[in-house]
């Protein structure tokens, strides 16, 4: 049986030829020992053996950096998929997605998470040796990540948020007007009154903030009425939480909608729930739909109507190619997203008739 340290060793050499370490910075020997389960000592031998051989080097600080392999000139491009750490299943399908474009293509993707918006992660992952990077960036930029973006110009593609006022193209699903061909098929269900709920506070920026917009546009446009529920206290539960709470007050007050438009997916969870509980039948006593995730949205019971707004596999492809070839070639807009989306018509509003309203068929 060979040492323990021996194990370390190969162990922590197939971790960096992966990419398992997203930074260059390499644990102390203190955490290394803990996350293996090792004594600090063996955890010592281990990285001075590593040293050794070349995989780390002690810098002017104390800390050991990695040293990765050199590239070949066919080398296996990485990427890295920078999201916040809160699990949410749209950002784990848009992570799906986007791998398996990019291994196709022969590359792989490291999955980053951070915990906030000024987590020394962004900009450790930004300084560590991948080909490029797809990001989820926080709300709001801190003055030090701002300036880091402004050196990363040509090497970063946003998701979810607009940042291409600073020369970073915004990789997106398709374009926030499709919320209108949501509002559409409602009107042409029969409803009059199409509500919007939002389970982000007003301080949320991005994304939310303009779908919401595009909610009210729509209705007013089409001539037809709307109250938005939207949860006004600090966000310390889950948004599955918050839209129950909210769903829950819009039945308590007896001003029940024709349709309801969930401003995003994976609060619907709670929706659904606090409907049930009142004995409100989806798509026959309200209709309900959402924009994206929509492969999550054909699994739900009743099966979720939804704007199909996901990244398509040549859009994901373009922006790849934009990374590894430099800016080059040229992209035709910074926005790289589908102009119309396919609408998902789900059991929950598919057969809605507001004439019908509570009454068991």
């Amino acid at each position: 049986m060979q040492p323990k340290y021996t194990d370390i060793v190969e162990m922590v050499t197939r971790r960096i030829d992966q990419g398992d370490y997203p930074t260059d910075t390499f644990p102390s020997a203190r955490k290394l020992a803990s996350d293996v389960g090792v004594s600090y000592m063996t955890a010592r031998k281990a990285i001075a053996i590593l040293a050794d051989s070349g995989r780390l080097q002690q810098l002017d600080n104390g800390r050991m950096q990695i040293i990765r392999p050199r590239k070949s000139k066919r080398h296996e491009p990485r990427f890295a998929f920078i999201m916040p750490a809160l699990e949410s299943f749209a950002f784990v399908e848009w992570l799906d997605r986007i791998t398996a474009v990019v291994e196709e293509m022969g590359g792989s993707v490291r999955p980053v998470g951070y915990v906030h918006g000024e987590d020394k992660l962004i900009t450790e992952t930004f300084a560590a040796d991948f080909d490029g990077f797809f990001i989820i960036p926080p709300p709001e930029l801190s003055p030090l990540l701002r300036q880091q973006f402004e050196r990363m110009v040509g090497r970063v593609v946003v998701m979810w948020y607009d940042l291409t006022d600073m020369g970073h193209p915004r990789l997106d699903g398709g374009a926030f007007t499709n919320i209108d061909r949501l509002v559409e098929h409602f009107q042409e269900r029969g409803c009059k009154r199409i509500d919007a709920l939002c389970t982000q506070g007003q301080r949320s920026v991005g994304s939310a903030e303009q779908r919401i917009a595009t909610w009210q546009q729509s209705i007013s446009d089409r001539g037809l009425t709307g109250k938005l529920w939207r949860y006004d206290k600090p966000e310390t539960s889950i948004s599955e939480s918050r839209a129950y709470e909210l769903t829950t007050q819009m039945l308590e007050a007896g001003d029940l909608p024709d349709a309801l438009f969930c401003v995003t997916a994976q609060p619907v969870v709670g929706v659904y729930r606090a409907l049930h509980d009142a004995g409100v039948v989806v798509g026959r006593d309200i209709a309900v739909g959402t924009f994206g995730a929509p492969e999550r949205c054909k699994l739900m019971i009743p099966s979720l109507t939804t704007i199909h707004a996901s990244p398509s596999e040549a859009d994901i492809e373009l922006a790849v190619k934009w990374l590894l070839a430099n800016r080059k070639p040229t992209l035709p807009s910074l926005h790289i997203e589908p102009e119309i989306c396919e609408v998902f018509i789900g059991e929950s509003s598919h057969h809605f008739n507001p004439v019908k309203k509570g009454r068991k068929s």
